[in-house]
């Protein structure tokens, strides 16, 4: 058997890696230089550096988490929150319930359904391949003895 020969071409799969991460780190370089000029950030600069001016010139209201509100202000804002979210789950609970209920009336429905048409399927099919059998064989008698038949059934 021969042996191959260890292939030991330069593997350019780094370099290319490396290439497109360079590429994508200027690209995203270039765009965060062009946002920082854009007027629309400045602005949203400026508002957020004045919403600290304010927070630094109110002290009393500011507690540890840095917030500007007050204690009441934030307890009625999570009370409102809370009710609210419990409001929410409440209906959710309900709908889930009505959905629930709707699909357990059509599924026994379905059920009933499906019940039904199967008997008489059965039904059906007992009938013809044992009656149906049976009358077929009374027509391959002779005349007479399906008469002397006739009249032992009838009576």
């Amino acid at each position: 058997m021969a042996l191959k020969k260890i292939d030991t071409s330069p593997n350019y799969s780094l370099i290319v890696k490396v290439g497109v991460l360079g590429v994508l780190l200027t690209s995203a370089l270039g765009f965060a230089t062009f946002l920082g000029k854009s007027e629309y950030f400045q602005k949203l600069s400026q508002k957020q550096k004045q919403s600290n001016i304010v927070a630094q010139s109110q002290p009393s209201q500011i507690k540890s988490t840095g917030s500007v509100l007050s204690a009441k202000d934030s307890q009625d804002i999570i009370e409102e929150v809370q009710s609210s979210s419990q409001k929410l789950i409440d209906t959710s609970v309900q709908k889930a319930d009505e959905v629930k209920q709707n699909v357990l009336e059509s599924a026994s429905q379905k059920a009933q359904d499906v019940a039904s048409k199967s008997a008489s399927f059965v039904t059906n099919l007992v009938l013809d391949n044992t009656i149906g059998k049976l009358l077929e064989q009374v027509k391959n008698l002779p005349k007479d003895q399906q008469d002397k038949l006739k009249q032992y059934v009838c009576k």
